[in-house]
């Protein structure tokens, strides 16, 4: 009798699957249409579905305890930072990593920025989302889109916006055989789907993981180059302003911002004394 009981138990739970939940419900929507990829950004509806869906079905509390990066490319520099200063408004790219581990393996220039706020999409490969760059959200080929562009630009910020248009109807499709089958529906789901709503689909592998993080806040920088995290440590209680080029601006930047610097271990490296 216990056996049985716990059986149906585990049942229960697996029919709960927030992941064949999400897949099932994208696969209903009519206002989401797959296809190609959309490098335009013009359709902007089936972006938004997929997010509307995501927060819904999203176990909020897990990703809020993930600790986000929005790295800088090394074209750009530290100054690339400062810009971002006063825009929390606008959505970022970051990776995720879980409390207690390191940074990831990802990082595309010598420092990010660590930032909290509401994570709105994410998922185990970047390449799942695709969400570009931020000129494309401020960029179009004709008048009337530019125009539309600015306009959300200056409403509610720039939110970013998945460009990858997979197809999810087989999920609905297939809903009532997912839904008898609880057991085997929710690995069916996991190892087509790579979205992350929860600890469940949280599936670290060699590709790079990405979130869009909107609402956020800077709590620190990360040093992704362990010889520069050697000079920053060094830094620890002494002038800054006799620090030279690159470094220089990253410990202004931190102490202007009143936050710590990271090495890729989670380690406080650095921390204003004032």
């Amino acid at each position: 009798m216990k056996i049985k009981l716990l059986r149906e138990y585990i049942k229960g739970i697996l029919a709960e699957s927030r992941i064949v939940d999400f897949a099932i419900d994208l696969g209903q929507n009519d206002a989401y249409k797959s296809g190609d990829r959309d490098y335009k950004l013009k359709d902007i509806s089936s972006g938004r579905e997929i997010k509307k869906l995501f927060n819904k079905h999203a176990d909020h509390t897990f990703l809020s305890s993930l600790d986000t990066v929005h790295w800088i490319s090394k074209w750009a520099g530290p100054q690339a930072i400062k810009n971002l200063i006063g825009k929390g408004r606008d959505e970022l790219s970051a990776t995720m990593s879980l409390p207690g581990t390191n940074f990831g393996v990802y990082p595309p220039g010598d420092f990010g920025l660590m930032i909290n706020g509401r994570i709105t999409l994410a998922s185990n490969d970047m390449d799942e989302l695709y969400t570009g760059a931020y000129y494309d959200y401020i960029n179009a080929d004709d008048e009337e889109q530019a125009k539309k562009k600015q306009q959300r630009k200056k409403s509610s910020g720039v939110n970013k916006l998945p460009q990858t248009r997979n197809d999810y109807k087989s999920f609905s499709d297939r809903k009532e055989m997912l839904k008898s089958k609880p057991e085997l529906a929710d690995n069916f789901v996991k190892s087509r789907v790579q979205f992350i709503l929860d600890k469940d689909t949280w599936k670290p592998s060699g590709s790079t993981n990405e979130a869009l993080v909107d609402n956020w806040k800077p709590i620190g920088i990360v040093s992704s180059n362990s010889d520069n995290s050697k000079i920053i440590e060094t830094m620890f209680d002494k002038d800054i302003s006799k620090s030279t080029g690159e470094i220089k601006t990253i410990l202004m930047l931190a102490q202007e911002l009143n936050v710590p610097v990271y090495n890729m271990d989670k380690s406080i490296i650095w921390i204003s004394t004032k």
